[in-house]
C-alpha cells in the first residue's frame, strides 16, 4: 500500500510538472525581443495564458505591471508612457492559483522606445530594399535604431487576434534587403533629423491587394464576400450557353485570326465588357490595312499594359509574348510578318484572377510604321478559348480578409502614424475611383479605431505617373488621374497628409525602383506633423477657380516662395473645357505667387479646368517654391 501511495503521489507530481511546463504563457510577437514600443503613449502589452492566471511584468527601466487572463486565455496590461530610449529588458512571470509556475517566464530583450509606424497597402509598399535603386548599398548598412516587423501574407474569413511567431529585425547586412523599401528609406530620413529616436516599422502590406480587402466587414456594407447578384448568375449562364466548349476542362485550343469573334471594347478590363468575374483565355482579333511601302521596313506594335499575360501574333507569326501584367507591350513587327492589304492581328490574353484584357486606354494602342501611326483603339473582336467563373477573386481582393488576418491582430498597438500606399488595383474604371473616396475615409477611421488613437496621423502616397504619355493634356479615360484626385480627398479628414509623386513614376513599370525620393517626401510630412517642423516642404493644391472674362484663374495654397515651371519657361499641362463640351490644351501664365491664369483657343469660353489629367502627364511641370509637384485635378467654376 505504501508503494502504491508513493506511486500515486509521484504520478501527481509528474502530472503537475507536465502541466506547469505547458501552460502556455506567451506575448504577442509585435512586443517580442527587438521590438519598438511607441514613445509617450501607454503601451498595451498582450498575450495568452491559462484562464484566470496572473501575469506580472517587471523591468528596471520600464517599471512594473500586472494582468489577469480572461476566460478565453487572453491577457492585456498597460505599461506607462516613456520617452525615447533603450535598449531595455523585462521579465514576464506567470502565477496559477497564486503560485509561481516554474519555468514559465519570458525574458524580453533589446526593447526600444521610439516612434512606430504602420505600413500598409499593395506592392509599392511591400517592395523590398533589395529590388530598389541603391538597394545594394542600403543593405550593406547597419543601424540598430531601424527595426522592421513583417506581418506574413495571410487571409481569413473570420477575425484573428494573434499572429504566428515573427521576430523583429534591425537594419544590418542579411536583413535590410528584406525590409519595405519605402519604410526603410523613410526611417533613414527621419533618423538623419532625429538621431536619438528609434524607428519601428510594422509592415502589413500585400502586393496587388484592393482596398476592400483591408476594410472590416461592417465598413459601409463591405462584407467578407458579397452575395453573387442575380444578374451575375444570369450572365454566367448566358456565357456558358454561348461558349460551352470554353467552360469544358481546359477549354478548347483556337488558332490566331479566327472567325466569328464578338465585338469587344478595349481600354477597360474585360469584366466590364461582357465577361463579369471571369478568368481564362480570350483571343482579341483585329485587321489592319498596310500599303506595299509600309511592308518594306519593320513596324512597332504598341499594346500598352495587358492583364495578365499575352501571346501576340500577326498573320499567324509570333511577334511577342509577356508574362508580366504590369509591363508595357511594344513588339517589333518584322518585314516577313507583314503583307500588302489586310493583316490579321491576334492577341491571346490569359487572366488568372482579378482584372483581365487590354486595359491601356484606346489611344495608346497603335501600329507605328515608317511613314505613319495607325490607331488601333477600336475594331477588336473577342473569341473566348477558356473561361471559368471567379466566385471568390484573388485572395488579396476579397473584402475584409486581409483586415481579419493582418490588421485585426495588431489592435491596440500604438503608433506615430499610418503610411498607406495603395490604389493601383482599384483603378479599373471611373466608378471604382469614385467609390474609393468613401473607402479611403473608412480605412482611415479603421486604422484610428484599431490603434485606439482617434487622431493618429494618416499619410497617403498618391499614385505616380505610369503608362504611355498622352498626346493631349486631357485624357478622357485617365483612371490614374481620377485615383490621384480620389486619394487627395482624404484631406477633408483631420490629421491627414497626401504625398504627391508625379515625376517619380516609370512609364514602363508600375513599380518605380527609386523609392528614396518618395520616402523622403513622406518623412518631410512626418517632420511637419509629428515633430513640429513648421516650415518644411509640402505640396500645393488648387483651392479656388475664378472666371475672368474668357479665362479662368486657379488659386493654390502652400506655394512657398511661389509657383513656377520645373523645366522650361512656360507652365504646361493644363486643359480647359469649352461650352461645346470639348477639351482643349490651355495657355497658362503665372499671376503672382499663388495663381495661374488659363486661356483656351480663340472663341472658346472655358467652363472647367483640368491639370495633369492623364495617366502619365509628362508635360505637366507646375511646382511650388519647394519644388513639389502639383498633382492631377479637375475643377469647375464655383466648385
Amino acid at each position: 500500500m505504501l508503494y502504491r501511495g508513493l506511486f500515486v503521489i509521484f504520478g501527481m507530481l509528474i502530472s503537475f510538472s507536465i502541466s506547469a511546463q505547458n501552460v502556455g504563457l506567451s506575448i504577442h510577437p509585435v512586443f517580442g525581443d527587438g521590438s519598438v514600443w511607441q514613445r509617450n503613449e501607454t503601451v498595451q502589452l498582450k498575450g495568452s495564458a491559462p484562464a484566470g492566471a496572473r501575469i506580472s511584468f517587471a523591468s528596471e527601466d520600464l517599471g512594473e505591471s500586472m494582468a489577469v487572463s480572461n476566460q478565453d486565455g487572453q491577457w492585456q496590461m498597460n505599461i506607462r508612457a516613456h520617452e525615447a530610449g533603450g535598449p531595455y529588458s523585462a521579465t514576464l512571470a506567470l502565477k496559477v492559483d497564486g503560485k509561481d509556475v516554474l519555468g514559465e517566464q519570458i525574458s524580453l530583450k533589446d526593447i526600444y522606445i521610439g516612434d512606430v509606424y504602420l505600413l500598409s497597402g499593395q506592392s509599392n509598399m511591400e517592395w523590398l530594399v533589395s529590388n530598389s535603386n541603391m538597394g545594394t548599398s542600403a543593405s550593406a548598412k547597419t543601424n540598430t535604431l531601424i527595426r522592421h516587423f513583417k506581418v506574413p501574407l495571410m487571409a481569413s474569413r473570420t477575425q484573428k487576434i494573434d499572429l504566428p511567431h515573427i521576430t523583429w529585425k534591425y537594419a544590418q547586412p542579411g536583413q535590410t534587403e528584406n525590409f519595405s523599401a519605402i519604410g526603410y528609406y523613410f526611417a533613414e530620413a527621419l533618423l538623419e533629423q532625429n538621431p536619438g529616436v528609434p524607428i519601428g516599422l510594422i509592415n502589413s502590406s500585400w502586393g496587388g491587394s484592393r482596398i476592400e480587402a483591408w476594410l472590416p466587414s461592417d465598413a459601409n456594407g463591405k462584407g467578407p464576400r458579397k452575395e453573387i447578384p442575380a444578374e451575375m448568375l444570369i450572365a454566367w449562364k448566358d456565357l456558358k450557353k454561348k461558349y460551352p466548349k470554353a467552360f469544358e476542362g481546359d477549354g478548347e485550343r483556337l488558332l490566331p485570326h479566327g472567325k466569328n469573334g464578338e465585338p469587344i471594347d478595349i481600354g477597360r478590363k474585360w469584366e466590364w465588357t461582357g465577361f463579369p468575374d471571369i478568368n481564362g483565355r480570350i483571343w482579341y482579333d483585329r485587321v489592319v490595312e498596310l500599303t506595299e511601302a509600309e511592308t518594306k521596313t519593320p513596324a512597332e506594335l504598341h499594346l500598352g499594359a495587358i492583364d495578365d499575360m499575352d501571346h501576340t501574333y500577326i498573320n499567324g507569326l509570333t511577334i511577342g509574348k509577356t508574362d508580366s501584367y504590369n509591363a508595357l507591350r511594344v513588339y517589333e513587327v518584322p518585314v516577313n510578318g507583314m503583307q500588302e492589304g489586310m493583316n490579321h492581328l491576334s492577341v491571346l490574353v490569359t487572366d488568372k484572377g482579378g482584372a483581365g484584357g487590354l486595359v491601356t486606354t484606346p489611344e495608346e494602342i497603335f501600329l507605328k510604321t515608317a511613314t505613319r501611326t495607325i490607331p488601333l483603339g477600336d475594331g477588336w473582336r473577342a473569341r473566348p478559348e477558356y473561361l471559368e467563373v471567379d466566385t471568390m477573386g484573388q485572395t488579396q481582393h476579397q473584402p475584409a480578409q486581409l483586415y481579419n488576418a493582418m490588421i485585426r491582430p495588431l489592435r491596440g498597438v500604438k503608433t506615430s502614424g499610418v503610411l498607406w500606399y495603395q490604389g493601383e488595383s482599384n483603378t479599373g474604371d471611373e466608378g471604382e475611383t469614385r467609390r474609393y473616396v468613401t473607402q479611403l475615409q473608412e480605412l482611415c477611421g479603421m486604422f484610428r479605431a484599431e490603434t485606439g488613437q482617434p487622431e493618429v496621423l494618416f499619410f497617403v502616397v498618391e499614385l505616380p505617373d505610369w503608362l504611355p504619355v498622352s498626346a493631349a493634356n486631357f485624357q478622357p479615360y485617365a483612371h490614374w488621374a481620377m485615383m490621384r484626385q480620389a486619394q487627395r480627398s482624404i484631406l477633408s479628414e483631420p490629421n491627414t497628409s497626401v504625398i504627391v509623386t508625379l515625376g517619380y513614376g516609370d512609364t514602363e513599370d508600375i513599380h518605380p525602383r527609386d523609392k528614396r525620393p518618395v520616402s523622403r517626401m513622406i518623412a518631410d510630412e512626418a517632420m511637419r506633423m509629428v515633430y513640429g517642423v513648421e516650415d518644411g516642404p509640402r505640396f500645393s493644391k488648387a483651392i479656388e477657380l475664378l472666371q475672368m472674362g474668357n479665362s479662368l484663374v486657379v488659386q493654390f495654397d502652400h506655394v512657398g516662395t511661389g509657383l513656377k515651371a520645373s523645366r522650361g519657361q512656360a507652365i504646361e499641362g493644363f486643359a480647359v473645357k469649352g461650352t461645346d463640351g470639348k477639351w482643349y490644351d490651355a495657355e497658362a501664365t503665372q499671376q503672382g505667387k499663388d495663381r495661374v491664369r488659363l486661356l483656351g483657343p480663340v472663341g472658346v469660353t472655358p467652363q472647367e479646368v483640368a491639370y495633369a489629367w492623364s495617366n502619365n502627364p509628362d508635360e505637366a511641370n507646375l511646382v511650388n517654391g519647394w519644388g513639389r509637384a502639383v498633382s492631377s485635378f479637375r475643377m469647375t467654376v464655383n466648385e
